[in-house]
């Protein structure tokens, strides 16, 4: 029986914790917790005005400015060279933090994502999350969701939580943050929202925490045109640390080729409107000077140039790598670079204690003949110091980029850079 392939988007969770002294704590507050869950209604369209517009455009330019950053950070330097963010699930869990923190923080992130102000960001990113959840339109399971979860010693007002529910489609929890048991809640709710893929997020339980902000992606599909599994063969990879022997897939004349001046371009089209890139860097170019400078311009530019596979005078034939990756990432540096504070609150919550930011991402990757599967948790804490009649073969049999993108909603699922397999 043949497996559906799962792509899992990312997840960013802020994380915020306290060092303060018992005594110093408030008392706690009794009241009811606010579980408000609307349901995304999808719309296979995304309607917007030109400030709104504009605002997207911004948001893809900071996705590819992400990936960027998260390069030069070297991020890939340890676990095997390799990288992979999802930018789509950072601006949305931003957004999230951007309605949850101080006002400097707010307009640090405001800006950071290319809005003009935190009511555009939130009406775009509405509907770009309502876009992602019609099937028709993206060719399979999309789910996006997003939660609060703070500490019983504060209180959140109805108004908080009415907002995020109407704007993110997030729930907001109260809970006993000096409970473990508050641990398997959270890895739970992970764990459902992500289809089983990342059960266990949270390795331990911190009692300084105040609170935590989530946010997954949840993709199921398949390529729109996969690799015969019988023609998967093994064949060398030359990696950026030396040669391995991989299982390399192989296709003839079923998927796109694209092209500029950087790169040779593999596009594999899912059954929707979102895609699989991936870059072989051209002679003078390597995989992470690319990564490194790449931008939303340069990926326009050789969308524009985009052949298919199966054209009378061009047969594109393909080898590419199954391979699977693994990877924590910390992100801190990347959104201090970008200009974000290290330090905020969660006012907007009602929790007006300044706290130290921190940001650590972990991800699974797996490709092969039928799709991809992905999963990836993000997580931000917070304390007190802490030509003609030719033929075209791509053979990625060295260290390359991809980017799994939807145009539509001007949006990057997953980008990555392998330098190893």
């Amino acid at each position: 029986m043949k497996t559906r392939y799962i792509l899992i988007g990312a997840a960013l969770f802020a994380m915020v914790s306290c060092d303060k002294n018992a005594s110093d704590d408030p008392a706690p507050v009794q009241e009811d917790r606010y579980t408000i869950i609307r349901d995304i209604s999808a719309t296979d369209a995304i309607e917007l005005t030109a400030e709104e517009q504009s605002g997207l455009d911004g948001k893809i330019d900071f996705e590819f400015d992400f990936f960027n950053e998260a390069v030069k950070a070297g991020l890939q330097d340890s676990d095997n060279g390799n990288i992979i963010v999802s930018p789509l699930s950072a601006s949305l869990a931003l957004t999230l933090m951007a309605n949850s923190c101080s006002d400097n923080t707010t307009a640090e992130i405001v800006r950071m994502l290319g809005f003009e102000d935190l009511g555009l960001l939130n009406t775009t990113a509405n509907k770009v999350m309502r876009y992602l959840h019609c099937p028709s339109m993206i060719g399979g399971q999309l789910g996006i969701a997003n939660s609060v979860w703070y500490s019983d010693r504060y209180s959140v007002s109805r108004d908080y939580a009415d907002r995020i529910a109407s704007v993110l489609y997030s729930e907001c929890n109260k809970a006993d943050f000096q409970d473990e048991a508050t641990l398997d809640l959270i890895n739970e709710w992970c764990s459902e929202k992500t289809n089983g893929m990342i059960p266990d997020f949270l390795d331990g339980w911190d009692p300084t925490r105040i609170a935590i902000l989530l946010n997954t992606i949840y993709f199921a599909g398949l390529w729109d045109g996969r690799f015969d599994e019988d023609a998967t063969r093994d064949m060398d990879f030359f990696g950026r640390d030396g040669k391995a022997t991989v299982s390399m897939m192989h296709s003839e004349n079923l998927h796109g080729y694209l092209e500029s001046d950087l790169a040779d371009v593999l596009c594999i089209p899912f059954k929707g409107t979102s895609s699989f890139f991936a870059l072989l860097p051209k002679e003078g170019h390597t995989a992470t000077e690319l990564a490194e400078t790449i931008s939303y311009s340069d990926y326009h530019d050789f969308v524009t140039r985009y052949t298919p596979g199966n054209v009378n005078d061009f047969k594109l034939i393909v080898d590419f790598p199954k391979f699977k990756v693994s990877k924590a990432l910390p992100l801190s540096p990347v959104f201090s670079k970008m200009g974000l504070s290290t330090m905020s609150d969660f006012s907007k919550m009602g929790i007006k204690e300044d706290v130290d930011l921190a940001t650590l991402q972990k991800s699974e990757l797996e490709i092969d003949e039928e799709g991809v599967k992905f999963a990836v948790v993000t997580g931000s804490w917070g304390g007190h110091d802490r030509p003609k009649t030719v033929e075209k073969r791509l053979t990625f049999d060295r260290p390359f980029l991809f980017f799994i993108m939807n145009d539509d909603a001007r949006s990057v699922l997953l980008a990555g850079l392998v330098n190893n397999i």
